[in-house]
């Protein structure tokens, strides 16, 4: 699906909608694709997500064999089983989601992305200036301050991106915002901004 430039894809309030989009894109990991615009180049930042995913994936496997060795009742091992496979595919899932859905600079437009959670569309013609800059006080994954939308990854992003004009994005239940800069987070900033900076339309 191609956004209106500008326009954000949300994840919807229900459950059963998210499940279907993190078992889909598990769907899609295990058979090695990733949803990228045609022509587009990828900026990764799932990384920094891996060893804590993984360390929550092991845990509930840990979790489903000590229900099985403790618990003495069959409903309840039953219960706990179909509980925990359901948790363990879903941490499994939304790993896959932030590598299914990286950050993709196509030929008109920069797509923003957290795993299948939210999608930002920003044109190229709107990219200026782009620059590796750290910061570490990022408080939510998607955050609006001060006219600086950021996409962060453990509370931090690398890469700054200057807009050459302010731009409305919405963002669902967040609301719509007038943001003039972007900062996201990026497992090689140095690449991501090479590819950003050899993207901007002249």
């Amino acid at each position: 699906m191609t956004l209106p430039l500008g326009q954000a894809r949300t994840l919807s309030p229900s459950r059963r909608g998210d499940s279907v989009r993190v078992f889909g894109a598990l769907w899609l990991g295990l058979r090695g694709r990733r949803q990228v615009p045609a022509g587009a180049r990828t900026i990764g930042y799932a990384g920094g997500l891996a060893l804590p995913l993984v360390i929550m994936a092991v845990l509930g496997v840990v979790e489903i064999a000590a229900a099985e060795l403790l618990v003495p009742w069959l409903w309840l091992r039953l219960v706990l089983l179909v509980s925990g496979v359901y948790g363990l595919l879903w941490v499994l899932g939304f790993l896959a989601a932030t590598r299914v859905y990286p950050h993709a600079v196509g030929p008109a437009e920069l797509r923003l992305r957290f795993a299948h959670l939210v999608e930002v569309a920003v044109p190229l013609g709107k990219v200026g200036a782009v620059r590796k800059e750290l910061c570490g006080r990022h408080e939510r994954a998607i955050e609006v301050e001060a006219g600086t939308l950021s996409f962060a990854v453990l509370g931090t992003t690398g890469v700054v991106v200057e807009l050459t004009e302010p731009h409305e994005v919405d963002l669902g239940k967040r609301g719509r915002h007038l943001i003039e800069r972007i900062r996201l987070h990026a497992d090689y900033p140095a690449a991501a901004v090479t590819i950003l900076s050899g993207a901007r339309l002249p």
